[in-house]
């Protein structure tokens, strides 16, 4: 599958899954989101964006202090205006990081849910019952996003480092869009990998081989998130469609998998 082709098809399985939650029954969790979004607005996501504005003027000023005398003024201004603009920049793609996996954590109990009831929507089995399950996949989903959310961080110390690299330093705002996106979008779907019966091995391995439809399933929720401020709040909104639109692709491509090993 193509880049394009990936892409498209991981996006389009987001924005067509608000008709799959509601006919699951799963609209119920954007009553949750909002709440959420509440607790968000009240509990320092502003206050995040303000601590990274100080740090970035606090960085600013101590260029400007500690320059040689005998750089000219406008050198030492220009060089402070550079290190505030790398400092948000650095502040801006941990407060994407950092949040999204916030997100996937506080909602890890209702994407299960989301992606169980989509699955069974389109007429997976679930082997599982019981509330001892359920916790397990809720661990599951909350360890998957920490882990990947590691691997994010490195992922993007690589790409933002990138940025200052003459000619191809342009591309990096894409790459970290990107990779956003991917882990993003593997973390969504490995509720429903876990439905298929994938271990942490097969989860890593299915989204690797998919990795332009996980890029495109993770779009719509890492884009918000670099947005300051109210990114996070339109990224709550997402995350349900998200866990809906990751499920039903997971479904499909085992579906189809069982569909060639039975006429083989």
């Amino acid at each position: 599958m193509s880049f394009v082709e990936g892409l498209s098809n991981g996006v389009g399985y987001v924005f067509s899954s608000f008709g799959s939650l509601r006919r699951s029954g799963s609209l119920w969790v954007f009553a949750v989101t909002l709440l959420l979004c509440l607790l968000f607005m009240f509990g320092g996501v502003s206050l995040g964006g303000r601590l990274s504005e100080m740090a970035g003027e606090g960085v600013g000023e101590f260029v400007g202090g500690h320059s040689p005398e005998w750089l000219p003024g406008w050198v030492q201004t220009v060089a402070g205006g550079f290190m505030r603009l790398v400092v948000w920049l650095a502040s801006v793609l941990m407060l994407s990081l950092v949040g999204g996996v916030v997100i996937l954590v506080l909602l890890s109990p209702a994407l299960s849910s989301i992606a169980e009831r989509t699955w069974r929507m389109e007429g997976g089995a679930v082997g599982r019952s019981g509330f001892g399950p359920l916790l397990k996949s809720i661990w599951r989903g909350i360890v998957v996003a920490l882990r990947n959310g590691v691997k994010q961080l490195f992922a993007l110390l690589g790409v933002f480092l990138l940025g200052f690299v003459p000619v191809v330093g342009f591309v990096a705002p894409v790459l970290s869009v990107m990779v956003n996106s991917y882990f993003y979008g593997v973390s969504f779907s490995d509720y429903a990998m876990e439905l298929a019966g994938m271990g942490s091995g097969e989860a890593s391995s299915f989204g690797s081989r998919n990795r332009w439809v996980m890029i495109g399933l993770g779009l719509p929720y890492a884009l918000p998130l670099f947005v300051p401020l109210v990114g996070q709040y339109v990224a709550l909104f997402v995350a349900p469609l998200v866990a809906a639109g990751g499920a039903h692709y997971v479904y499909c491509q085992m579906h189809k998998a069982e569909e060639l090993s039975v006429r083989k």
